[in-house]
């Protein structure tokens, strides 16, 4: 929209926070919040009405607040001295997930399901993180766990040997606008390759059947994983389907999601 460019090249706010360089910005959608993600391994949530304005961030001591001579393709980022910048503005801070190797990106989950409720992000460790709005980790999926995406549901269930165990990097995920659906691209075998991975939530149906809290559906499963494990002859008999994407978990994870 053009009407909101100034008559000069000054930004019109600063937001200030990150103590590395931003990897990413996505907006919500609502004109006030967006998202980053940095490479101080922090995503930050913003209010623009609570950007600082130029001329006051121009009255900032222009210190360097992070690590210097920090290089985020190399998987280890040292404690800082400041988690945040003196003058951070953001509401949230959020931290869990690791932004090595390539520009990690960051999104809001979508409105029509979800009401924005929640927050997302790749990770260069091989996780999908999700966040609520208040800061806690909602869960983490594990990448290296999905089956390959030409697997076919009709052939005989395959071992535990299918699942990708090799180790990759997050770069992107999409959640579905209408349906309980992530799509992940990720970089494997040290860059040398990428891939695309589909993860459902079981149990989820679309559109207003996800507007149930997330939180609630993980605290579900987790207790009927805990009523499973005490009904071991009824597990076994229990039959076990995967769909392509779909995670094989370790025993404390299992069912938790797809």
């Amino acid at each position: 929209d053009r009407r909101s460019l100034g008559s000069t090249q000054k930004p019109s706010g600063v937001l200030v926070g990150h103590t590395e360089g931003i990897t990413y910005v996505s907006a919500k959608g609502d004109g006030r919040y967006v998202v980053s993600n940095g490479k101080d391994q922090a995503m930050r949530l913003w209010d623009l009405r609570k950007m600082r304005s130029n001329s006051e961030f121009e009255r900032f001591e222009h210190n360097h607040y992070g690590h210097r001579g920090f290089d985020y393709r190399y998987g280890t980022y040292p404690k800082p001295k400041n988690s945040a910048h003196p003058k951070d503005c953001s509401v949230m801070t959020y931290r869990g997930h690791q932004v090595f190797r390539t520009l990690i990106r960051c999104h809001f989950s979508p409105m029509e399901t979800t009401g924005a409720n929640y927050l997302y992000t790749g990770s260069s460790d091989g996780k999908i993180h999700v966040y609520s709005l208040d800061g806690r980790i909602v869960q983490v999926l594990d990448r290296s766990g999905t089956l390959p995406i030409s697997y076919d549901p009709s052939e005989s269930e395959p071992g535990q040997t299918v699942g990708n165990r090799a180790p990759v990097c997050v770069r992107d995920v999409s959640w579905h606008s209408q349906e309980p659906v992530l799509m992940s691209v990720a970089w494997e075998n040290g860059e040398r390759s990428s891939s695309v991975a589909r993860h459902e939530w079981k149990g989820i149906g679309k559109l207003g059947d996800q507007m149930a809290r997330l939180e609630d559906y993980v605290e579900r499963q987790k207790q009927e994983r805990a009523e499973r494990s005490t009904r071991p002859s009824a597990r076994q008999e229990e039959p076990s389907r995967s769909m392509p994407g779909s995670f094989e978990l370790e025993e404390e994870e299992e069912d938790q999601y797809y």
